[in-house]
């Protein structure tokens, strides 16, 4: 799980998937991890989102406050008015890639995001919808391969380091590993 988060600006609990007082709210604030990362070339994110976000760029996750930084990793919603999830890593060259489905639907998903540098460039990205392998769209790069670990360096949730692209809706359940998820560990993390 993710320990020693630090507030900015105003982070609320609202109501869960289950109908308890546990998920998060964000809108106006962000987390950020009190320490860094340790260094790792994978993380897999395993979280739930509602949202009916329709305003420009929230970001969900991000490696470093600005995911332009060589290394990191990013995902948003809405980028660039586009309405879907982007995920990408931030090397060159760049591998960003688009979800087909929109999400601002104010509908709970279980999404699992694994950004796996060990991989080749067309399976350095993986997302999981409710435990279901989803078929990306390149956005921008060319699927080049990244070798190595990613920066060390915070996590950024609901936001950056500045009051940019704030993420607007709900989310719980974040829970990130230094490793890629199996397809059988993400179904059991959906059910839970």
């Amino acid at each position: 799980g993710i320990n020693n988060l630090v507030q900015n600006g105003t982070v609320t609990f609202t109501t869960d998937r289950k109908g308890g007082n546990t998920a998060l709210q964000f809108g106006s604030g962000f987390l950020q991890t009190a320490n860094n990362l340790p260094a790792s070339s994978v993380w897999s994110i395993s979280f739930w989102i509602n949202t009916t976000q329709t305003t420009l760029e929230g970001y969900l996750f991000s490696l470093t406050n600005d995911y332009f930084i060589n290394n990191a990793f990013v995902s948003e919603l809405n980028f660039q008015n586009v309405n879907k999830l982007l995920a990408g890593i931030s090397s060159s060259p760049y591998n960003f890639k688009t979800l087909n489905t929109t999400l601002n639907d104010n509908t709970w998903r279980h999404i699992v995001l694994v950004f796996d540098r060990s991989q080749s460039g067309n399976n350095e990205i993986k997302v999981y919808i409710n435990s279901v392998l989803q078929t990306l769209s390149i956005f921008s790069g060319n699927n080049g391969d990244h070798t190595g670990n990613f920066v060390s360096d915070k996590l950024f949730i609901g936001g950056t380091g500045s009051n940019l692209y704030k993420y607007q809706g709900k989310m719980s359940d974040i829970k990130i590993f230094n490793f890629p998820l199996t397809q059988t560990e993400i179904t059991n993390l959906y059910n839970e």
